[in-house]
Formats: structure tokens, C-alpha cells, sequence
């Protein structure tokens, strides 16, 4: 247990704990007091990270962090709500991370974790660009509360991507898919806009595409929404959308050319969750 800076009061303070992250593994992580009122938090990481300084040593040889809910450092409790810039970029042997209290991931925060494969983050609420690039064994991401992508792309050269879920989500997604190429499966949740052309052979896989506003019609990116060389584009995937808004995305001047595939959601439980 160390102090790297102290600053006026514990807000903006970095300090180093041993931290257990599973059944027998324990590692040094950094972490920085983000909240010193009432509500004591910490995000895990250095206060300005980079690629040369993550919140845990790149030599490491864990594969899975389960990250504590909270941490004690000098006899106070601190909630973990997010984690610093670059805070596990470049973990090479990392697998599989859980942080059931994590509201929020910040720009490269996961970035060049080639070998991850599993995350639940079940709190987050929002993302910033590039928070899993070329992270290249992830083939499912699932962030069922997030709402807001700050900044793009969030995801770039996720080349082993096959579903996007992002249930609740409530931006365009521009810019935010880059190289992927295998992504099969879309949830882009409440958006009434896709600032995303998936008329790109970035989506030449793409399948499913699930649209969750129950009151608009979603805005594509153009008029020809999906390239043809996807299941989408050559007529055999779904356009998944609440039942009470079938007609209206069928009778739609773009959504319309795609008719035969426009299904309720209600009728797929198991592919929309």
C-alpha cells in the first residue's frame, strides 16, 4: 500500500492496493478518489493515464479480473465506479473481466487487451471512443444499461465481433463501428438515428438488426440501408422493432424496400433478449 500524490483534501488522490480479483489471485492496482463527500468513490487507474501507465502492470500474468465492488484504502471504503484512461490497455493476458459497479468506461480503457473475451458490465452508462479497440477476441459485447457513446469509435478492428448490444442506447453510433467485418448481430437500442452507414463491407455479415424505439421511426444512414452482400441487404436477416411500430417502419419510404423482414420483437425472444 502506497501514496503516489497528495493533493488538497482526498479528491485526486492515487494510491496503490493489493486487490483481490479471484479465487486466488491478487494484484497491485492503482486507483485515483474521484468522490471524497458523502459518497466516497474511486475510479481504478492514474488520474492522467496513458499507454505506458495502466492501472495494472502489463506483466501481469492474470487472465480474469473480478473486480471488488469496493476498495479500503487507509481505513476509508470507496466505491469503484469507473476506471482511468488506458486502465487496462494493452493486458495482453487478460481474459475476462466483471465490474458490477462500473458506470463508466473512458477512452482506450480496454484498448489492445488482445485476448479478452468476456466483460460484464452490467452499471455502465456510458462509453468514450476506442474504450475496446482492436481488442480482437471479444465476439460478444453487451452493455444492457449503457445509453450515451461519448466520442468515436468505440469500437475499431474488434475483428472476431459477432453481436453488438447495446439495449438502451441512445446515440447514432457515427463512426462508432470501424473494421470489424464479422459483426452478425445489432441491437442499437432506443436511437431514433443511425449515423452508421451499413452499407459497407464492414457489414457484409450482417444479420439481425434490432431497433427498440416505440414511438419512431429510426433515421438510416441513406436510402439503400444495408449492402447487398449481406444476409440484410440480399433479403434472408430480421429488422427486429417493437410490434406497434411494424407498419410504420414497412410503410417507410427506405425501411419499406426491406418489408418482408420487418418483424415484432415480441415474436423473438431469443434473439433480442
Amino acid at each position: 500500500m502506497g501514496e503516489d500524490n497528495i493533493f488538497e483534501g482526498n479528491e485526486g488522490l492515487e494510491f496503490t492496493e493489493e486487490v483481490t480479483v479471484g479465487e486466488e489471485a491478487v494484484i497491485s492496482m492503482i486507483f485515483t478518489v474521484t468522490g471524497d463527500g458523502d459518497n466516497k468513490t474511486v475510479k481504478v487507474g492514474h488520474l492522467a493515464g496513458d499507454w505506458e501507465n495502466p492501472a495494472i502492470s502489463k506483466t501481469t500474468t492474470v487472465t480474469a479480473i473480478r473486480m471488488p465492488d469496493t476498495v479500503i484504502h487507509d481505513g476509508v471504503e470507496y466505491t469503484v465506479t469507473a476506471i482511468g484512461d488506458y486502465a487496462f490497455a494493452e493486458l495482453t493476458n487478460l481474459q475476462t473481466v466483471s465490474m458490477q459497479s462500473l458506470t463508466s468506461i473512458p477512452s482506450y480503457g480496454f484498448a489492445g487487451a488482445t485476448n479478452l473475451s468476456s466483460v460484464s458490465l452490467p452499471a455502465v452508462l456510458a462509453a468514450n471512443g476506442s474504450a475496446f479497440s482492436y481488442g480482437s477476441a471479444l465476439e460478444v459485447l453487451e452493455l444492457p444499461n449503457l445509453t450515451l457513446l461519448n466520442s468515436s469509435p468505440l469500437l475499431q478492428n474488434m475483428t472476431a465481433l459477432k453481436e453488438l448490444r447495446l439495449p438502451k442506447n441512445t446515440s447514432s453510433l457515427s463512426g462508432m463501428i470501424s473494421t470489424t467485418q464479422n459483426i452478425e448481430l445489432m441491437d442499437i437500442g432506443v436511437t431514433t438515428t443511425i449515423g452508421l452507414n451499413l452499407n459497407t463491407t464492414y457489414f457484409k455479415k450482417l444479420e439481425y438488426l434490432i431497433m427498440r424505439n416505440a414511438t419512431t421511426v429510426c433515421t438510416p444512414y441513406s436510402s439503400t440501408i444495408f449492402t447487398s452482400a449481406s444476409p440484410l441487404g440480399s433479403g434472408e436477416g430480421l429488422i427486429l422493432v417493437p410490434s406497434s411500430m411494424v407498419s410504420s417502419y414497412k410503410a417507410d419510404a427506405a425501411w419499406g424496400a426491406y418489408a418482408a423482414q420487418i418483424k415484432a420483437i415480441e415474436d423473438y425472444p431469443d434473439i433480442c433478449g
